[in-house]
Parts: C-alpha cells; structure tokens; sequence
C-alpha cells in the first residue's frame, strides 16, 4: 500500500470517527450511533408552586351596588400565563364558573370587574393554572 492510499485511508477513517461521534453526541447516544444509551434512567421532575407566598387579592371596597364598577388590586409571587382573577360568590366551589380574567403571566395589576345583578356576598380569588385557589380578598357585598 502507497502512502498516499494510506493518507487516504487514514483522513477517511477519521472523518467518518468525526461524524459518527457528532452524530451520536447530537443524537445523546453516546460516541456511537449505533450504541443504544446507557446508565439510569432519568427521573422526570415535576414543578410545584409555592402554596400561597406572594399571592394576594385585594378588593377595593367591602360593599358595592348591583351592577356598579368594583376593582381589584393582585400580586403574584410567580405569575403564569393561565393564571386568573376572578370574582365568585362566597362558598360557590365552581371556581372556573366565575367572572374570570387572565392574568397573562403578570406578578401584579388592577382590574375592574362589573358587580353582579344578584345579591350577597362574593369574593375575588387568585386562581393557579389549574383553578386551585392560591389567595381570596376580603368579602364583598353585593347591594
């Protein structure tokens, strides 16, 4: 064998080394493509909010006539995108069901809500992503 077909030879072998090892690498397969990996298997992590530290939902005032304006003012101390603000009535456990809304992933902000015609007693809830509430304002009464 020359030694130019040995050159070639070599640079070939250690192109397709080069390739094999990027591919695999790219392909988390280790230096080969064709090795299947090894070592544990990974533990999925799961994310879990804080119960209630920097949540808050403050309402304006404690009693409001029937269809009249009422504001909110909130806090989130990690604001996600399907999170929510919304006004139910007190023991009503359909939280989804209220006058909801988003929050669009912001840690604070004031809304105005319009009043229910139906009276008695309502409450402005931080609802989670999944409508798990994480703060509730004081109660608020509906004239």
């Amino acid at each position: 064998m020359s030694n130019q077909s040995r050159e070639r030879t070599v640079r070939r072998m250690l192109v397709h080394g080069v390739f094999t090892a990027v591919v695999g690498i790219s392909l988390g397969c280790g230096a080969s493509v064709f090795s299947p990996p090894t070592g544990p298997t990974p533990t999925p992590i799961t994310v879990i909010r804080p119960d209630n530290p920097g949540y808050t939902v403050i309402a304006a005032t404690d009693t409001v006539a029937r269809g009249s304006q009422l504001s909110v003012n909130w806090t989130a101390g990690i604001g996600y995108v399907g999170d929510s603000i919304s006004l139910s009535k007190v023991g009503d456990t359909r939280t989804a069901e209220g006058l909801l809304r988003p929050t669009d992933g912001a840690t604070s902000g004031n809304f105005t809500f319009t009043a229910p015609t139906d009276p008695g007693q309502y409450e402005f809830r931080y609802l989670l992503e999944d409508f798990s509430v994480a703060a509730r304002s004081s109660l608020v009464t509906v004239q």
